[in-house]
């Protein structure tokens, strides 16, 4: 890949360009163009180049998810059974999009947190590229099945927002991964504990059931706090907004349920009294309407206001 300490004007791009290194280059050469045209300075190297791609794919999410939710709230689905608009995939991208958000964060932010590593960018990236092939897979799998509306335009966004990632991957492989300045893994201590795990942290994960102090107890035959694992995640969401480590124990018994943990309630910790004793089984499938992604019976999803 080209490393010019020179400017890339736009009508160079198809010629000595950090673009011939990416996958996508027209993608790539949109970003030059909208530069130009804002009267930004143009990147000189291929690393200014992933900078600019990282924020330019972060603005395309930004967008794509409001788009979305003009088109879900929109009065043409007003009249439409939400349950069948959910089954439909339009929700899980909706879903996706919000992760997806959240990832490009993380690896624009990645200066600011000492801890990261290579390995870490490259998974944030590659995270949020899964993110949309899963949303564009929802789409193509029950989008016709139920005449889902603008659903070429919602399929052209996850397509254009897959490119840019793919490009914004490409560029930090290509420009990170060769230097051996960054970090690919994180030591290991002694006991076996990656580097950046807390003693307060290593110490919850080797406790025994007796010893861990929760935030919520979970029994079907009501000894506990909550009869439900979903009501116990709902009440330390509410509880715990400072942050913190969300301790929930479930007692020994069979759950059905279908757990949806919101996407930005961090650091829940789920435990039970053991393999076979405490179990949480759900049926959810696509004959019955569930997207394959929705089936789920863990996951985390997105709050809509």
């Amino acid at each position: 890949m080209s490393r010019s300490t020179t400017p890339v004007a736009p009508s160079s791009i198809n010629n000595a360009s950090p673009c011939n290194g990416t996958p996508y280059k027209a993608a790539c050469q949109s970003i030059l163009l909208s530069l130009s045209n804002s009267n930004n300075a143009l990147p000189k190297t291929p690393k200014e180049l992933f900078d600019h791609s990282l924020h330019f794919t972060l603005s395309q999410a930004h967008s794509a998810l409001d788009q979305l939710a003009t088109i879900f709230l929109s009065q043409t689905y007003r009249k439409v059974d939400m349950t069948r608009l959910a089954s439909s995939g339009m929700r899980d991208c909706m879903e996706l999009l919000d992760d997806t958000l959240a990832q490009l964060s993380k690896v624009i932010n990645r200066k600011n947190d000492p801890t990261h590593t290579y390995n870490d960018v490259q998974t944030w990236l590659s995270a949020a590229l899964t993110n949309q092939e899963t949303c564009k897979e929802s789409l193509l799998e029950n989008g016709k099945k139920y005449h889902l509306a603008k659903l070429e335009v919602i399929d052209s966004m996850a397509k254009n927002l897959s490119q840019s990632i793919s490009n914004s991957l490409a560029l930090y492989v290509s420009n990170y991964g060769l230097t051996g300045t960054t970090p690919r893994g994180r030591k290991l201590l002694s006991n076996d504990f990656p580097t950046w795990v807390s003693s307060s942290e290593r110490k919850l994960l080797e406790a025994s059931i007796g010893e861990i102090e929760a935030h919520a107890v979970v029994a079907r035959d009501g000894s506990g706090t909550h009869a439900t694992i979903g009501e116990a995640i709902r009440q330390v969401a509410a509880s715990l907004e400072d942050g913190g480590r969300n301790v929930i124990y479930i007692k020994a018994g069979t759950y059905k349920e279908s757990l949806r943990i919101p996407s930005k309630q961090q650091n829940v910790l789920l435990f039970g009294d053991g393999k076979g004793k405490t179990v949480i089984v759900d049926s959810k499938n696509a004959d019955d309407g569930s997207t394959t992604y929705d089936s789920a019976t863990v996951g985390t999803y997105l709050l809509l206001h």
